[in-house]
């Protein structure tokens, strides 16, 4: 397991989240993925630029949330990329899921603090020994 600031990112979900469940970030962690076993969510890796925000792409992102499971998501605190290029994925997220918590990196002051969202349609089934977060197994 990585060491660093993904660190507990990785073991929350490890420990909190199933297998087969996806998870979404909207920066570049390809860690998060690789370590955790755990597929990225809508199809993507990461959110860039413009790169795939066209109306069909943003669609299929859309469809494929619905179909899976997504019980958690990272984002980075007070970027605007969802917001401003894929309004629709920003709008979805906000409709379905809640912030659980806001975190900064306690050994890199210059990293952007990021947010944990838990999907509100998921029932919890216990407590991450991670911050208290909520589990989904």
């Amino acid at each position: 397991l990585p060491n660093g600031r993904h660190g507990p990112l990785v073991s929350y979900v490890r420990e909190c989240t199933r297998p087969t469940d996806r998870i979404l970030a909207d920066w570049f962690a390809p860690e998060l993925p690789f370590f955790t076993g755990r597929g990225f969510a809508g199809g993507m890796l990461l959110f860039l630029r413009d790169h795939w925000s066209s109306s069909d792409n943003v669609e299929l992102i859309l469809e494929r949330l619905h179909q899976q499971p997504v019980p958690v998501v990272f984002l980075r605190a007070g970027d605007t990329l969802l917001r401003g290029r894929f309004p629709a994925v920003w709008q979805y997220l906000q409709r379905n899921y809640r912030v659980a918590v806001r975190e900064s990196h306690p050994s890199d002051e210059r990293a952007e603090a990021y947010l944990i969202l838990v999907d509100q349609r998921r029932a919890a089934v216990g407590v991450s020994s991670i911050k208290g977060l909520p589990c989904f197994r």
